[in-house]
């Protein structure tokens, strides 16, 4: 039998230190039992397979924010909005966070995440708005135009903490 290494998958199980884990399609952080330990978290079934509706979305969400990303890009190098950031090469990872998420969770973006926002129904067009600080923009144009926010969707508003 070949030797168990960290986080190496085992029969539905995952091996850390400390012991298997077992694998579970339930966000639960804490340990109904003293003795149990948590599972591990997945969205993947035991064969590695997500169901079609998911992972048409997250493709479809990747893309589609890659177009914005090119239009909104271009706009700030045409000098029509004040400032954009690409997310190029970060695609995958804002998806799988969102999928990993439910509506309730709260948000605490950095500027480079609004596929969060696309995955919880943020529209193009509310984008938009933000990006060009426009009268149906949720800041009123106070904010830089990629630190989108929205009540609804419980993502806080970007911050630009950088020292």
């Amino acid at each position: 039998m070949a030797k168990m290494q960290f986080g190496c998958p085992i029969y539905g199980q995952v091996y850390f230190p400390g012991g298997k884990v077992a694998f579970t399609p339930e966000m639960r952080f804490i340990s109904e039992s003293p003795v149990e330990q948590v599972h591990c978290y997945r969205v993947l079934d035991d064969n590695g397979q997500v169901s079609e509706e998911i992972a048409v979305k997250m493709y479809s969400d990747m893309v589609t924010l890659q177009t914005m990303d090119s239009i909104f890009y271009e706009a700030q190098r045409q000098g029509r909005i004040s400032f954009y950031a690409t997310t190029i090469g970060e695609e995958a990872i804002n998806i799988a966070s969102a999928a990993a998420l439910t509506i309730d969770d709260l948000v605490f973006p950095q500027y480079r995440e609004p596929r969060v926002l696309l995955w919880r129904g943020f529209s193009l067009q509310e984008f938009a708005n933000q990006c060009f600080g426009n009268k149906d923009d949720y800041g009123k144009g106070r904010q830089m135009p990629i630190h989108y926010g929205s009540h609804k969707h419980n993502y806080f508003t970007v911050a630009a903490t950088i020292a």
